[in-house]
């Protein structure tokens, strides 16, 4: 056949892909059936062999002529040739291959090898055990996995070991042609018997897969006895009873009989009538000494389930019961409850009056057994046929016994009167019967070593319930319930030191007790005795997790697990061994092998769901671990029974809050389903970590950073010593203004993460804005510290050194802070850097390159898409300073439409309204507050809220004062009163900055303007009211602005005792001010004339207050000190025109008017925009003249 017609064939393009060779044959037998067309067939088989003889021959020819691809294709020879793949001897020539000995050779041949056995797996144990005698896999297992993968070194060990043989395929049944595909086919087998083993919801489709399945199977033209009795499965499952039966029998003619197939044919068997001779087949199982635990306990639930039909309850009981013991699987415990329950039913109905001793033990027997001890006692106290009744009373046997044999029909009632007791948790009851029946069995003519061991176990339990029902474990009575519980169980291991029962019963003490150590030597001493006893390395693992032994931990999950797989516990302890340490990707192995073990975890499916949002490398997904998350929530949501399912549906919720967490989540993120979600987690379970999130998640999503504190502060009141959760409180005073209990929070996070960026850096920041604001020293040179420090551990970077500058600059450092702006530069030439070296280049007097600089900026922000406002501003003030308004209205006209948002465009209108007030051209102006404001009417309202609303009329009026006469000026002061307090203000939203706002330009109207000083105090009060409620309080610029305005206002009019209590309101907004300096022990005068960047500004204010009140010889001194003072450190005028300002009121004051009007108008001429005290001043002066 042609290259091209094979493919064709195939219904593939040409390949050389096995797995794609293999898959295509698979999908078109789905549509070629060899019994409806033969010939279609023939050629598909011819097709499938030839592309497989052209891929496997391009394997060699991609194989070069060296040493190591010589010894791979001898090891393809044998694996290929399935007598030789079996043969130990082969193996073993090829371990001992002389090439192996080169040192060089050696490692490259071994992973070339075991890299080809990953993918060609499928061998006996022998082989395996060869390989790794002849190469140390067990012992160097560790570097095997650094090779390859873990799951591939898992199977070697386990196959090396003694216990892998037992569940090898018998590969020696094969028959076949010697070079036949035996690996797809075990492949195949393996796939075939895990689908026949499942419970589908489609059945017709699952028929039709597992038919397909089979079609592909006999193609290769294998035979092996447990495939055919797969398809005898097959054909039952599909409703051909009658060929199953047969097929099964024509197997076992043939001799194939092992266990297996006895177990399988005896299933079929009994599903096509023959019940009683697939129990007998059943039973001999039973008897068998190959069986394992497993082949047991499906074999006992199989002949219990007959019982159970045939309504034989007793026996089928013995055979649940049997299961039961060996694994407590929902399926053993559903039949031996359904035993008891029914013998339970027919003991206490129809069988009551006739009930023997021995009856009455097996009833006793199924009321332990179904937990109902105190309805079992209840029925015995009225029946009493367990030979010695409850009061203490001798009954004759009930079973008739001879004098010889009573004392064993006694001992065994004791007996399961002790179990009822200690059952019911009746201590006192439990260790007498234990003693009556010990002392019963020390009289029987035959040694009963095991029951004269069970009476001390019972002995044991009853000191164990004594001891637990005590209400403090201390003392000595506890001490001495505790060592007769121990004495009592050591006792029953002495008298039958090989049986694991009376073991486990020790055990189950040391458990409760929490003694690990003792805990980790009994399961020693029951692993000596059964190597393959389960809860053994159950319990070691659960004990070495007590006792912190991770690797333990996982070491004894692997062996429990080659015991019975299906045991969530082990997996859950693994995990959890692994998560504790942070060792995530060995925790998804333990979780992926629970899956394949078809373990149901939710402890484990969570782990996953944080594994899965952890790894989410994009919001694909991110979003696919949200939808698990969603399942997840759902399931537990309805689940019934689950162990710490609060906690566990607690932690699925939080892990959903942290996907929408994540950065890929800002597509999808559903805030207010967050807040939910952390909410419930809380809610289910109050743990620090739940909390943590949602207080972080108030803080950092809703904006509310009291409700934040509330949930952080809980979680470090109950000992969270956790650095992000002190950052997150720092934050939240951040936001409260707290600036000394954010810093001490941030101290407090670098003490646990010194190596963390944040906290340095968040340290140094509100430093630097203390120094701002306070402009006291101390201040600047902590900033400084904490700067260096983030710099030498993290390095510089342009956000550190822009702020090491900004600090320099403002202790006038200009050329230091010039250069490191400079390195700032050439890291990121964001506009910020480019403004703040334009802002060091005006202070050192070189306007015009600074200029050039604050330009550079804008530019830049442009580039990127935003405005650079400061850089603006600077500009606007540029133009204001050399008086070029000109200039300066065509500059922003043409930069305007270049601008990126509103906001800045409504701020450079502003600009130029400025610039045409001072060119006289007020209807360009009042087009410019238009625009600004979308209308300049004061008859209505133009916005929804205050704050912009009260920005509209301070802007309005300030404007009318520079050209509307004094009665024009106070008809719009009344349209904006009656704007304010009119009907409608209250339908606007509150503010009361934007209300103080329009109010105290009011009253300058009135006092300044119109001259109406009584109404300039009235609506200076009203300002200074709505200061007041202001939520920021007092400790603002703009309130201690409106008391200064009403303080000078007084003044003028001779009321200093009114003036004076301006003066002590504004004194007490700067003890605000300085009210986070408390550590620095100092008073708030004495902090305001420090000398700090702006002294010269804090001095100007305390003239100002003294002055004004009337304290003209203290204000004398402070101008003194104001003109020996150096100017503010960002001060770029050429003259201070406070200082001016200063000398032309106090010369107003010694009646020196020539010389105030001098300097008043040098005030106004020297400052860049203008001086508003100064104007008013030379207006009073003008009166005065008058």
């Amino acid at each position: 056949m042609e290259t091209q017609r094979i493919f064709e064939v195939l219904g593939i393009g040409e390949t050389k892909d096995e797995k794609e060779i293999k898959a295509a044959y698979r999908n078109r037998l789905a549509s070629v059936n060899p019994e409806d067309n033969p010939e279609g067939f023939k050629r598909l088989r011819e097709a499938y062999e030839s592309a497989l003889v052209m891929a496997r021959g391009q394997e060699e020819e991609q194989l070069q002529d060296t040493p190591s691809d010589r010894y791979i294709r001898e090891v393809e020879e044998v694996y290929r040739s399935l007598p030789r793949r079996l043969d130990e001897k082969e193996w073993e020539r090829l371990a001992r291959n002389e090439m192996l000995d080169d040192l060089v050779l050696e490692e490259e041949i071994k992973w070339k090898l075991f890299r080809y056995l990953a993918d060609h797996f499928r061998m006996p144990a022998p082989i395996w055990k060869v390989l790794d005698k002849a190469f140390g896999i067990v012992e160097n297992a560790g570097e095997f996995k650094e090779h390859l993968p873990e799951g591939f070194v898992d199977f070697m060990v386990w196959k090396s070991s003694e216990e892998g043989g037992g569940t090898d395929f018998p590969f020696e049944k094969l028959k076949g042609k010697e070079t036949a595909d035996y690996d797809e086919f075990i492949r195949n087998f393996n796939e075939l018997s895990q689908m026949l083993g499942e419970e589908p919801e489609d059945r017709e489709n699952w028929k039709k897969e597992l038919g397909q399945k089979i079609t592909f199977m006999d193609t290769l033209e294998i035979f092996h006895p447990w495939y055919e009795m797969e398809k005898a499965k097959y054909r039952f499952a599909c409703g051909q009873k009658e060929d199953a039966e047969h097929a099964v029998r024509k197997l076992w003619d043939m001799g194939e009989k092992d266990i297996r197939m006895l177990y399988a044919g005896a299933g079929i068997l009994n599903g096509c009538g023959q019940s009683e001779e697939a129990a007998e087949i059943y039973g001999k199982l039973l008897e068998e000494e190959g069986m394992t635990n497993e082949d047991v306990y499906n074999t006992s639930v199989a002949l219990a389930e007959i019982r159970a039909g045939q309504q034989k309850w007793e026996e089928a009981r013995e055979h649940a019961l049997a299961a039961r013991r060996l694994y407590s699987t929902r399926k053993s415990v559903e039949l031996l409850k359904e035993c008891n329950t029914e013998i339970i039913k027919l003991y206490t109905g129809e069988k009551a009056a006739g009930m023997t001793a021995e009856d009455g033990v097996t009833l006793a027997w199924c009321y332990i057994q179904e937990g109902r001890a105190e309805e079992g006692l209840e029925f015995f106290r009225e029946h009493p046929v367990l030979e010695e009744d409850m009061t203490g009373r001798q009954a004759e046997c009930p079973t008739g016994c001879q004098e010889g044999e009573r004392a064993g029909c006694q001992a065994e009632c004791h007996r399961v009167k002790a179990i009822l007791f200690v059952s019911a948790r009746m201590d006192v009851e439990a260790e007498a019967e234990a003693k009556l029946w010990r002392k019963c069995i020390l009289e029987l003519e035959k040694e009963e070593p095991y029951w004269l061991a069970q009476s001390y176990e019972l002995e044991g339990k009853a000191f164990q319930i004594r001891y637990e029902k005590l209400e403090t474990k201390e003392g000595e009575e506890a001490k001495k319930l505790k060592e007769a519980a121990l004495s009592a169980f050591d006792a029953a291991v002495s008298v039958q030191p090989e049986d694991i029962d009376f073991l486990m019963a020790k055990l189950h003490f040391l458990r409760a007790l929490k003694d690990y150590r003792q805990m980790v030597e009994i399961c020693g001493k029951i692993k000596e005795i059964d190597k393959g006893y389960f809860w053994a390395y159950f319990y070691a693992q659960e004990a070495y997790e007590g006792l912190g032994k991770a690797q333990e931990v996982v070491d004894t999950f692997y062996e429990a697990k080659r015991i019975y797989a299906g045991m969530p516990e082990i997996y859950e302890r693994a995990a959890g061994a692994f998560w504790a340490y942070g060792q995530y990707g060995e925790t998804k192995n333990i979780i992926r092998q629970a899956e394949e073990a078809g373990i149901n975890s939710f402890s484990l499916r969570v782990k996953k769901l944080e594994m899965m949002r952890r790894d989410a490398e994009n919001e694909e997904s991110l979003k696919e671990a949200d939808e698990y998350a969603k399942q997840l929530i759902e399931e537990l949501e309805q689940a019934e029974g689950v162990k710490n399912k609060d906690i566990l549906l607690s932690d699925a919720y939080l892990q959903r809050a942290f996907i929408h967490d994540s950065r890929y989540a800002d597509k999808f993120r559903q805030e207010d389903e967050m807040e939910t979600w952390a909410k419930r987690s809380v809610e289910l379970a109050d743990s620090n970590r739940n909390r943590y999130f949602l207080g972080r998640f108030y803080e950092e999503y809703k904006d509310e950073p009291k409700t934040a504190y509330e949930h952080l502060k809980i979680c470090e009141d109950r000992g969270l010593d956790f650095e992000w959760l002190y950052y997150y409180l720092a934050l939240c005073h951040e936001d409260f203004k707290e600036w000394d209990n954010a810093i001490a929070y941030y101290k407090k996070a670098i003490e646990k993460a010194p190596e963390e960026r944040d906290f340095p850096w968040r340290i140094a920041w509100l430093y630097r804005m203390k120094f701002n604001r306070t402009g006291q020293k101390e201040y600047y040179e902590e900033a400084i510290k904490y700067l260096n420090l983030f710099v030498e551990k993290h390095g510089e970077n342009a956000r550190e050194l822009w702020q090491l500058s900004d600090l320099h600059s403002k202790n006038r450092e200009y050329e230091l802070a010039l250069a490191e702006i400079e390195r700032a530069m050439e890291r990121d030439g964001q506009s910020r850097n480019w403004g703040h070296k334009a802002v060091l280049l005006e202070l050192m007097g070189r306007k015009d390159e600074a200029v050039e600089y604050y330009e550079k900026g804008i530019a830049v922000g442009l580039e990127k898409g935003t405005d650079y406002s400061y850089g603006y501003s600077q500009m606007f003030d540029y133009f204001c300073e050399l008086r070029e308004y000109e200039k300066g209205l065509a500059w922003f006209q043409e930069k305007i439409g270049l601008m990126k948002t509103e906001e800045q465009k409504k701020t450079a209108y502003g600009y130029i309204k400025y610039y045409y007030i001072m060119l006289k051209d007020y209807t360009k102006a009042l087009d410019a507050l238009e625009r600004i404001h979308g209308g300049i009417s004061l008859a209505d309202y133009v916005s929804d809220g205050w704050e912009e609303e009260g920005e509209r009329i301070n802007d309005l009026l300030d404007a009318y004062q520079f050209f509307l006469s004094p009665e024009e000026l106070k008809q719009k002061a009344e349209e904006a009163v009656a704007l304010l307090e009119g009907d409608g203000a209250a339908g606007l939203k509150e503010n009361h900055e934007g209300k103080r706002s329009a109010y105290i330009q009011i009253a300058f109207c009135y006092a300044h303007y119109i001259m109406d000083e009584e109404k300039g105090i009235l609506y200076f009060k009203k300002a200074l009211e709505q200061a007041e409620l202001d939520e920021k309080g007092i400790n603002t610029s703009g309130y201690r602005y409106t008391v200064s305005s009403l303080m000078k206002i007084l003044w003028r009019q001779g009321k200093l005792e009114q003036a004076k209590e301006c003066r002590k309101l504004y004194v007490k907004s700067l003890a605000e001010i300085y009210e986070e300096c408390k550590e620095l022990g100092k008073g708030t005068e004495e902090l305001h004339l420090r000398e700090c960047a702006h002294r010269k500004t804090n001095i100007y204010h305390l003239f100002e207050i003294s002055f004004f009140s009337g304290e003209y010889e203290e204000a004398r001194g402070y101008l003194q000190q104001i003109e020996a003072c150096e100017w503010c450190w960002n001060c770029t005028s050429l003259e201070c025109t406070e200082q001016w300002e200063c000398k032309g009121f106090m010369a107003l004051h010694d009646g020196k008017l020539e010389e105030a009007e001098k300097y008043l108008k040098h005030a106004l001429e020297c400052g860049r925009r203008g001086n508003d005290d100064a104007k008013w001043g030379l207006k009073i002066l003008k009166m005065m003249q008058k």
